[in-house]
């Protein structure tokens, strides 16, 4: 019995997946945009990035409740290396990311 759960959870996954990144990446699209007379910016594309990290969330929470959700996050808190990897990965990206978007103005 566990197997079809886990089969029906991976299938939830991805509908979960699919339907949020391509949802907002349908709207972002600017053909989309023109044919249904709505203007976003295309900054909001980002939002379709978290379809996999939100349906695992949701996910968890339908099987396993809070628990699955802490087990999910729990291996977050094991630092395999120091914080100043950490540190200069996000900071980084973000300062990477600024200069690139200040320079293509």
């Amino acid at each position: 019995m566990k197997s079809k759960s886990n089969i029906r959870n991976i299938i939830l996954f991805f509908l979960i997946t699919l339907g949020w990144s391509d949802g907002i990446w349908i709207l972002v699209n600017p053909i989309v945009q023109k044919n249904l007379g709505i203007t976003l910016d295309p900054m909001w594309a980002w939002l379709g990035l978290i379809g996999p990290g939100l349906a695992a969330i949701l996910v968890s929470l339908k099987e396993d409740g809070v628990t699955g959700l802490s087990s999910l996050f729990k291996p977050l808190l094991k630092w395999r290396v120091s914080v100043i990897y950490y540190l200069f990965v996000y900071v980084g990206v973000f300062i990477f990311y600024t200069i690139a978007s200040w320079l293509s103005k």
